[in-house]
Order: C-alpha cells, then sequence, then structure tokens
C-alpha cells in the first residue's frame, strides 16, 4: 500500500542510503506483521530478524553477538534486500536501535491512521518502542 510516501516523504530506490529499511518496514506493514515488527524492537525479545518477499531481511544484533559479518559499531540493526530480486543502489542499511525505532514508529504512525481497527497491535508496538528507546544509548550509526 506504498505507506513509505505518507511515512518517509517517498521512496528512491537508486537514490536513497537508507531505501532497503524502507523497503522491508513498507512490506511489513502491508502484510500486517505487527506482532513480529513488535517482538524485533523488543529489547528482551529473542527473535533475531524477520524476512520476506521481495527477498527483504531486518537483522538485530544483541549486545556482543558476533556475526558472521562486521557491523558498524554501534550498529544494532541490518536491512537487507536481494540484489537480484530488487535492484536498489544501496541494498544494504545498517543504524543503532534509536534510529531503528525512529523509521518503526514513522511507518506505525501511518498505519495507524489507516487502520484504526489495528489500535490494539498499534499500542503494543508504541509500547516496544517507547521501552527500547529508554534502553538503547544516545549515539547514532547509519550507513
Amino acid at each position: 500500500m506504498a505507506y513509505f510516501q505518507d511515512a518517509f516523504g517517498g521512496f528512491d530506490p537508486q537514490v536513497d542510503v537508507d531505501a532497503a529499511l524502507k523497503l522491508a518496514l513498507d512490506a511489513i506493514v502491508t502484510d500486517q506483521r505487527l506482532s513480529e515488527l513488535t517482538r524485533l524492537v523488543e529489547i528482551n525479545d529473542a527473535i533475531g530478524g524477520m524476512g520476506g518477499d521481495p527477498g527483504w531481511l531486518i537483522e538485530r544484533r544483541h549486545g556482543a553477538e558476533v556475526m558472521d559479518r562486521e557491523w558498524p559499531n554501534p550498529a544494532r540493526y541490518r536491512a537487507f534486500v536481494e540484489p537480484a530480486v530488487y535492484s536498489l543502489r544501496h541494498p544494504e542499511f545498517f543504524c543503532d536501535g534509536r534510529t531503528f525505532c525512529r523509521y518503526v514508529q514513522s511507518i506505525a504512525n501511518v498505519y495507524a491512521q489507516r487502520h484504526p481497527q489495528k489500535d490494539r497491535d498499534i499500542q503494543q508496538l508504541n509500547a516496544a518502542i517507547a521501552n527500547a528507546w529508554r534502553h538503547w544509548p544516545a549515539q547514532q550509526v547509519t550507513s
């Protein structure tokens, strides 16, 4: 449903450095997967990521967890879109927890406006964002 227009002011796959995250979040809310997104935001949840079509993935790194690839510090989230499936100039995007929460909050606000009947799901997501916000350090990293 192209939530990214209202949430992020648009989507330019050949320019936006954050296009992978925008595309993934748009797919999540379009598929109404808010409960999984809420778990991905929650600090103490064991979920490490989620993915779907068109070949997107959002991963979360927990604390000192060692990844197979290098992540910029203090990045806690990685969005990736498979280049063979969807052409983005920047198919990978890393960010810290607070930045991730800002993106999630932006798209959640648009989702709430379009789907007022999903108020309970939005309230749970907003509570997870508020809790995570208090725990993530104020430093920022995006790539």
